[in-house]
């Protein structure tokens, strides 16, 4: 049925600012119905990406770390060179030193 209804409906028969709205206006109408047809008449929750998105950032810089370049994170990726260094202190095998740990 959505096939056919995608060529009939179109944004504009969707309220402004509606959720239907919005899906159609980032994906298409089509997407939109297609989603409606499953979850209509259903509350859904989409949690936050923060968790992916701060899991995914430190594993990217950890890879690019090199022992030497918290700078170079830290302005890259918009933190003070205090938190990269909590960064990839917290992945240090247990028993090696590092330098936070030499008074």
């Amino acid at each position: 049925m959505i096939k056919n209804m995608e060529n009939i409906i179109s944004i504009d028969d969707f309220e402004v600012g509606s959720v239907y709205y919005l899906i159609a206006e980032k994906i298409g109408v089509g997407n939109a119905l297609e989603i409606a047809e499953i979850f209509q008449g259903s509350s859904v929750y989409f949690p936050k990406l923060d968790n992916i998105y701060s899991k995914k950032l430190k594993e990217q810089i950890l890879k690019e770390f090199n022992g030497y370049n918290y700078k170079h994170l830290a302005v890259k990726y918009g933190y003070s060179e205090m938190w990269i260094r909590k960064i990839v202190n917290k992945d240090v095998i247990d028993g090696q030193i590092c330098f936070d740990d030499v008074k």
